[in-house]
């Protein structure tokens, strides 16, 4: 009786000192990053929870995060209030995970911070965050639905590259850059709401065999169209091009079988070096162009191909005036549009709905974005 008492005993003592162990390794702080930031994981719920203030740092294979012994069970990540970076690597990896919660005081998302999280269904990003940086959600195969602020000036390298899951995305307004395959391989991506954003460049592959897109209108004000761009979207059908973009390189719309209709505004065409409609079959696709330039487009390089080549009225492009002068801003509209105000670095200032005819809006000096519309002008107001 003594004898299996003394057992009980050491196996109790045993297993409190091999439980203690093991809870001193679920948690602790972090080091290197200057940051007062701890962790802590629970592995009955299989929660990860940072807290504290400061910065969590970049890892890498050579250097992983201390919770990555955890990586294939972590189901859920809790980022309190305070953490003000999420650093590269800081989550890739994590194919359990199913729900992350990232506050208002994160302000920076580094590269590929939440990389091959293959059952992440939904991210919202903070408001304070103005980049989607390299590879930040790539091979994220589940992922539905995300939430950009509007403050989001540049969508990095493969920030989304094969999120197959994923049907639609509203690109903010201050976007500026949709970097190299950004998109690419999103295979379930029908729908891209162009209208709002303030794009200037789409690079390289963006939106490489995103092979469920049916309709692309390009923003006013976009004015460079990388090479293969869009190439393999066999389900594209409409595709529309601003006045604006004064390069396009080759293969930008390649492979997209599917076109029906494209609709461009130029009156005096831009330069264009390579072909932009390989594999596509363009004698049986209809060309829209602006009223009296038909004959132009028709003897043109690249655009002779066409043999289906009709003329739209101007009053898309041509109907709107927006102007400065003298402290004021004027509006000339053809119908009534709903007017956006932006500063340079792209924040939204103001928001009214403008009458058609003549209106004017008096404004502090300085450098303004004014959306009307799809129309977009940048003006100063002395």
């Amino acid at each position: 009786m003594k004898m299996k008492t003394l057992i009980t005993c050491v196996c109790i003592a045993l297993a409190a000192t091999l439980g203690s162990a093991t809870l001193k390794a679920q948690y602790g702080p972090l080091t290197g990053s200057g940051s007062s930031i701890n962790w802590k994981y629970e592995t009955g719920t299989g929660t990860l929870t940072l807290t504290g203030y400061g910065q969590i740092p970049d890892y890498s294979e050579a250097r992983p995060a201390p919770w990555s012994s955890y990586r294939a069970d972590i189901k859920k990540i809790v980022i309190e209030s305070g953490v003000t970076s999420i650093g590269e690597y800081s989550f890739s990896g994590c194919p359990a995970l199913t729900s992350v919660a990232i506050p208002a005081s994160v302000t920076q998302i580094e590269d590929y911070a939440f990389a091959n999280c293959s059952a992440l269904p939904a991210v919202t990003i903070p408001a304070g965050v103005t980049e989607v940086e390299d590879g930040t959600f790539v091979n994220c195969t589940s992922l539905r639905s995300v939430t950009l602020p509007q403050g989001i000036s540049k969508i990095g390298d493969g920030a989304f590259a094969n999120c197959i899951s994923l049907p639609s995305i509203d690109l903010p307004l201050a976007l500026r850059e949709i970097e190299k395959g950004a998109f690419s391989g999103c295979k379930s991506l029908a729908t891209v709401s162009f209208s709002s954003a303030n794009l200037r460049d789409i690079e390289e592959g963006a939106f490489y065999n995103c092979t469920s897109l049916r309709s692309v209108e390009l923003p006013l004000g976009l004015r460079e169209i990388d090479k293969n761009a869009f190439w393999g979207c066999t389900a594209l059908t409409t595709l529309s091009i601003p006045v604006s973009v004064t390069k396009i390189e080759g293969g930008a719309f390649g492979g997209c079988t599917a076109l029906r209709s494209v609709t461009v505004w130029w009156k005096v065409l831009p330069v264009l070096r390579d072909p932009i409609f390989p594999s596509v079959p363009v004698s049986d696709v209809q060309l829209n162009v602006p009223q009296g330039t038909e004959s132009v487009y028709r003897t043109a390089p690249i655009w002779s191909a066409f043999k289906k080549i009709s003329t739209v009225a101007n009053a898309e492009v041509d109907g709107r005036r927006i102007y400065a002068a003298d402290g004021v801003l004027y509006f000339s509209l053809p119908r009534p549009e709903l007017v956006r105000i932006f500063d340079i670095s792209g924040r939204l200032l103001q928001t009214f709905s403008a009458p058609s005819g003549s209106s004017t809006l008096r404004l502090v000096s300085g450098c303004y974005f004014v959306q009307a519309g799809d129309a977009a002008e940048k003006v100063w107001v002395n």
